[in-house]
């Protein structure tokens, strides 16, 4: 695993001591959209990724605070830290050393500099606000750094592990939640019975 920032040692000491959770959650009724809900583009210009918008979902706050209640509790954290997940949440406003990624999205194809992938299955039968049903069916938590919930939505995506980066802070980045997965949840790994 190859990882940028010397993220890598990070990673590794930090797998150690995560916590896989699978709270009750509820699905979220969210659309596929490009970045920022744009339209996919007719220029030249190709979008890094495609994605399902979990924030079109109008329920959207109510069902993230339910999911961070529910695995915040199932990991034995105490109380104040529950109720202050559920207030950033609920206030859209994040508190040290937590923050929210750029939007809470899942990603169905990354396309980056590969223009190639505009070709794709993926890329050619994307719709543009078509309802998909993402349910967080599971939660890793690496304490103080990143919280990556696990979720399969109901249509195709590229990444073998398909997830929803929840939470960051400082120096871990959403891009690190593929790497954390894969080291928690892979074939041979720690909770590869419960990811499947």
């Amino acid at each position: 695993m190859n990882l940028a920032n010397g993220k890598q040692a990070q990673v590794d000491e930090s797998v150690r001591k995560v916590a896989f959770i699978q709270p009750q959650s509820q699905p979220a009724a969210a659309k596929q959209a490009t970045p920022s809900g744009a339209e996919k583009p007719r220029s030249t210009k190709s979008p890094i990724f495609l994605g399902i918008n979990i924030e079109s979902d109008p329920d959207y706050a109510r069902k993230l605070a339910t999911v961070f209640s529910q695995a915040y509790r199932q990991a034995g954290k105490p109380k104040h830290e529950i109720e202050e997940f559920k207030s950033m949440v609920n206030n859209m406003k994040a508190a040290d050393p937590w923050k929210f990624p750029n939007s809470h999205h899942v990603t169905t194809l990354f396309i980056g500099g590969n223009k190639k992938k505009m070709q794709s299955p993926i890329f050619e039968f994307h719709q543009e606000g078509k309802e998909v049903t993402v349910e967080v069916r599971a939660v890793i938590i690496i304490d103080k750094k990143i919280i990556v919930g696990i979720c399969f939505p109901e249509t195709e995506i590229e990444n073998e592990f398909p997830h929803l980066t929840l939470m960051v802070s400082q120096g871990w980045a959403p891009v690190l939640s593929n790497q954390i997965i894969q080291a928690t949840c892979a074939k041979g790994k720690a909770f590869e019975k419960a990811y499947q």
